[in-house]
């Protein structure tokens, strides 16, 4: 499991066994788990990395048929599942 702080919201990423990743932590957008397929990151020039996070980035993933783009990342905490 990791949590992903951005300036503005805590996400939690699990990855599924098939590729997918269930993520939430957007009051809005996926409050509750979603899994999404395609999840990953954008440089600040926009150029989006599949697959791949850093800090400076920005969480990038499909919601609600559009790709929900998040404020930079500000940190990436590696957590144990209970």
């Amino acid at each position: 499991m990791l949590e992903v702080l951005t300036r503005n919201n805590a996400y939690i990423l699990i990855a599924q066994a098939d590729g997918k990743v269930t993520v939430w932590g957007h009051p809005e957008y996926c409050p509750e788990p979603i899994t999404v397929d395609g999840l990953g990151a954008c440089y600040l020039t926009g150029v989006f990395r599949e697959g791949y996070l850093s800090p400076g980035m920005r969480l990038n993933f499909p919601c609600d048929g559009r790709r929900l783009n998040t404020s930079r990342i500000q940190a990436l905490k590696l957590k144990r599942l209970n």
